[in-house]
């Protein structure tokens, strides 16, 4: 039978009695034998509780030493959930910082093809008007002439030039008096650039621009072009814009072919020429 602690409780004395007979002696043998045998298992049992109270003790005690450390890592922990949630809230912020980044690079490319488009569409409106600008200059100075390389006086005057003009006519052109004399210009007079000096020796006449009041009279100039010496610097020709000018004079050095040009107009070899370099004429591109 397993001892129990209210068992090993102290157990009341026995009354004093008379003695027994020797019929009643092994009784008290059996009580004794009882006795001896009850105090061996409370002993045993004490030992028992002694033991675990040792280890539970010694449990008790890590746990004590342990304890602070415990409380040292909840307070970290503590700590780390604090950094997290402040850095799920930084992501956050960042996400949503990056989402309104994008919305307005989104905005500033729609804006900036819209401001493109608005740019190529300025620019060919920019090309076609200076197209209809050197339409309208050719246009306008379609009846002018430019003469080359007539003598000029020092302080010419407007009526000067008209002299001189004049005596061209007659002596390089060989434009008889009488044909001389019936040919009219609204205007004469030099073009307003600085004269220029060739190879340090003199200074080279400006040309001359004039207009005959009778267009018919600049094809009838023009027919004694034939009779100007060679080499002396002498010319004439149409009073074109300087952009008709540069293009015409580009493509006859470069290319040698025949080539004229009929208002803003280059000619070919017979053909309209519509290269690259007519871009900023009126009939490119059709």
């Amino acid at each position: 039978m397993a001892v129990t602690p209210k068992m090993c409780s102290k157990r009341e004395p026995r009354k004093k009695g008379r003695k027994r007979t020797r019929e009643g002696s092994s009784q008290t043998d059996e009580e004794n034998a009882s006795d001896q045998h009850h105090k061996q298992g409370c002993k045993k049992y004490f030992e028992t509780t002694n033991s675990r109270l040792s280890g539970i003790e010694e449990k008790l005690n890590t746990l004590l030493a342990i304890l602070p450390e415990l409380e040292t890592n909840k307070k970290r922990i503590t700590l780390l959930e604090e950094e997290n949630k402040a850095l799920q809230t930084n992501l956050e912020n960042s996400q949503a910082e990056i989402e309104d980044l994008k919305a307005i690079v989104n905005d500033v490319n729609f804006k900036q093809e819209a401001a493109n488009t608005s740019s190529e569409r300025i620019e060919r409106e920019l090309k076609e008007l200076h197209r209809r600008h050197v339409k309208l200059e050719c246009h306008s100075r379609r009846g002018n002439m430019k003469f080359f390389g007539i003598k000029e006086r020092e302080n010419e005057t407007n009526n000067d030039t008209k002299l001189a003009l004049r005596e061209f006519m007659r002596t390089k052109l060989k434009i008889l008096s009488v044909d001389e004399e019936n040919i009219h210009f609204d205007r004469v007079h030099r073009i307003t650039s600085h004269r220029s000096q060739s190879n340090g020796r003199s200074l080279q006449p400006r040309p001359i621009i004039v207009r005959p009041t009778e267009f018919q009279d600049k094809f009838f100039i023009k027919s004694f072009i034939k009779n100007l010496p060679r080499g002396t610097g002498f010319g004439i020709s149409d009073d074109f814009p300087k952009e008709v000018d540069e293009v015409g004079k580009m493509l006859r050095k470069h290319q040698k072919k025949d080539a004229y040009l009929n208002v803003e107009k280059l000619i070919i070899d017979g053909a309209l020429y519509r290269g690259e370099e007519t871009s900023q004429f009126s009939f490119y591109g059709r």
